[in-house]
């Protein structure tokens, strides 16, 4: 009997480590970092100023979603990640109101977990595509070849889109 309860014992353990290791394994389009963190949740700007990420930060910071974010500025990108997940109308609305400091075609945002409940797949990117003229949305491409377009009067749902397309892409930036 004690001999069953360590083997039990030693075979639960190893279930947990095989389980949390499962976890950390990264998907595609997650984002490495060079300590071997998986980042996702992740919105990114290239070729960006310091001024410009301070004024951004400081955007993100008063606006109405109080969401825990971490950021980092490596080789002129701008990284933004919410470690905790955030969900999926604050992520567009932050993505949307950050490319005011920046160019269009420089922000990027991919989500690559289970935690943006948006209707459709998990592996999404957000931009701004530079020829809109509206200011007021943001587009999606999703892995699986889709379209949308979020638009931010009301609370209205995701659009297809039929123009303004950019290809999904996965995220190749390191921190």
């Amino acid at each position: 009997m004690k001999y069953l309860v360590i083997f039990g014992s030693l075979l639960l353990l190893f279930l947990i480590w095989r389980k949390k290791n499962e976890k950390q394994q990264p998907k595609s389009g997650d984002v490495i970092t060079c300590d071997g963190v998986v980042k996702n949740n992740l919105l990114i700007v290239e070729n960006v100023t310091n001024e410009q990420v301070e004024k951004a930060i400081k955007n993100i910071k008063s606006n109405d979603y109080k969401i825990d974010f971490e950021y980092e500025l490596k080789d002129n990108c701008l990284f933004i990640n919410y470690p905790k997940g955030v969900e999926f109308y604050p992520l567009c609305y932050i993505a949307n109101s950050i490319q005011y400091e920046f160019e269009k075609k420089k922000v990027r945002c991919w989500c690559t977990t289970n935690n943006i409940n948006w209707g459709g797949s998990s592996d999404i990117m957000l931009y701004m595509h530079p020829d809109t003229e509206e200011y007021d949305c943001i587009y999606i491409a999703t892995k699986s070849g889709e379209f949308y377009k979020q638009e931010f009067h009301g609370f209205s749902l995701c659009l297809k889109e039929d123009i303004l397309k950019i290809p999904y892409e996965n995220c190749t930036k390191q921190l």
